[in-house]
C-alpha cells in the first residue's frame, strides 16, 4: 500500500498526522505494509503528483484529506480528473445529508455541502457513520484507490468499519501480516548490540 495526507495544517505543523501512524499499524496488521507515504497541501496539482507517484510503488493507495463541503477540500475533483472519470451527484448521499443537517437543527443543506455527493463514475460509496464525507473505492488499471475523510474519527470509522473487509474480500489470498516482537535492552551499545544481533542472524538458516 501506499499513502496519501492532504491538508496544509498537516505541511504548517499546525495538525500532527496521527492519521498516517494509525493507517500504518492496521495495513501492517492487515497483511498489507505501507511502502511509501506522501503529505502534500491542498493543491489539486500536488495531489495528482503525489497519486502518479503512489500508482507506481503500490496496489492499493489510500488517500486522506480533501473531502469536505469548502474551496479548499479538492482532494475529490483532483482524483476524478486524475483518472478520467466523472463526477455525478449521488441522490441517496444528497438525502443522507439532508437528514444529518435536519437530525442537527437544520432544516436546510448548505450548498456547499452538495460537493460532498459528488462521486466519481464507476466508484463504490463507502458509508461514513461520523461525519458527511463518504468514502470512495475505485479501480484503475488493477490498482484499488480508496478516498477517506482526513477527520480521524470519520477514517478509522470507515476503515474499521466497511474497508477492512473490503481488504479481506479483495486480497485475501495476498495477505500476509506482519509480526513484531520488541526486545528491550540496557547497558550496551547500539553498535555493541548490532554486532551481536548480526552474529545470530548468520547462523540462521536461510528463509
Amino acid at each position: 500500500a501506499a499513502v496519501v495526507t492532504v491538508g496544509e495544517e498537516l505541511l504548517s505543523g499546525e495538525t500532527t498526522d496521527t492519521n498516517g501512524a494509525w493507517r500504518g499499524r492496521k495495513l501492517a496488521s492487515l497483511g498489507v505494509p505501507v511502502v511509501r507515504r506522501w503529505v502534500v497541501g491542498d493543491d489539486a496539482e500536488a495531489i495528482q503528483a503525489a497519486l502518479s507517484a503512489a500508482l507506481a510503488v503500490a496496489d492499493f493507495i489510500i488517500v486522506t484529506g480533501g473531502l469536505g463541503p469548502t474551496r479548499d477540500d479538492l482532494t475529490r475533483p483532483a482524483v476524478a480528473d486524475f483518472l478520467g472519470l466523472d463526477l455525478r451527484s449521488d441522490p441517496q448521499i444528497v438525502e443522507d445529508l439532508r437528514e444529518r443537517f435536519r437530525a442537527g437543527g437544520f432544516p436546510d443543506l448548505p450548498a456547499s455541502n452538495l460537493s460532498q455527493a459528488e462521486v466519481p463514475r464507476g466508484a463504490q460509496v463507502l458509508a461514513n457513520a461520523f461525519g458527511s464525507a463518504p468514502g470512495l473505492l475505485m479501480e484503475h488499471e488493477g490498482h484499488s484507490l480508496v478516498l477517506l475523510p482526513g477527520v480521524p474519527r470519520e477514517m478509522r470509522g470507515i476503515f474499521e468499519g466497511v474497508l477492512e473487509g473490503v481488504i479481506r474480500d479483495r486480497f485475501e489470498a495476498r495477505l500476509m501480516p506482519l509480526v513484531h516482537r520488541t526486545l528491550y535492552t540496557t547497558g550496551i551499545p547500539e553498535s555493541v548490540l548490532g554486532e551481536r544481533v548480526d552474529e545470530v542472524r548468520a547462523g540462521l538458516p536461510e528463509e
